[in-house]
């Protein structure tokens, strides 16, 4: 996210490089210091719940990011957004080990490493796209609705771990 609006946040907002960087590993401090929490909440209460959760945390990040109007706010944002989703990955496997057989969880782990992935490259044609004619305020909002929609769709759609196992 950082690359496809640094043109516009430093033009906007004044960023150095250094923000920039500091705004990024922010994002990866906050992915890494909630995966044993994660790994804890996904044990728990299951990747269906936890995961659809934990995706309001990064909406939120996404918004506070959006509205900052300095550095510090940026900092909370991206911080919010990388606990939000640090569990994506983590309970994406945890599910796939509740619905699927053993021998099929090197495929199935394998297309959601393929979709993530391929996830990045879209993102990043998609935003630089999006920015051609919104301003990167506006991109985050659209942002935080798409997480807050895909959230409801987890909560609502994706199976419990008590379903019955491929």
């Amino acid at each position: 996210m950082n690359l496809g609006f640094a043109p516009f946040i430093t033009h906007d907002l004044g960023l150095s490089a250094a923000d920039l960087g500091l705004l990024t590993s922010l994002y990866f401090l906050g992915f890494a210091g909630a995966q044993i929490p994660a790994g804890v909440l996904l044990d728990h209460y299951g990747p269906r719940r936890v995961t659809a959760a934990m995706l309001l945390f990064a909406a939120l990040g996404i918004w506070v990011f959006g509205a900052a109007n300095g550095v510090g706010a940026m900092m909370v944002g991206r911080l919010l957004i990388g606990v939000g989703v640090s569990v994506c990955l983590g309970g994406a496997f945890k599910a796939l080990t509740q619905h699927f057989a053993a021998a099929r969880l090197p495929l199935m782990n394998g297309l959601v490493m393929a979709m993530g992935g391929f996830g990045g490259v879209v993102v990043g044609s998609s935003l630089t796209w999006m920015l051609g004619f919104e301003s990167w305020r506006t991109v985050c909002v659209g942002l935080g609705i798409f997480k807050v929609l895909v959230a409801f769709a987890q909560w609502t759609i994706a199976p419990d771990a008590d379903d019955v196992r491929d």
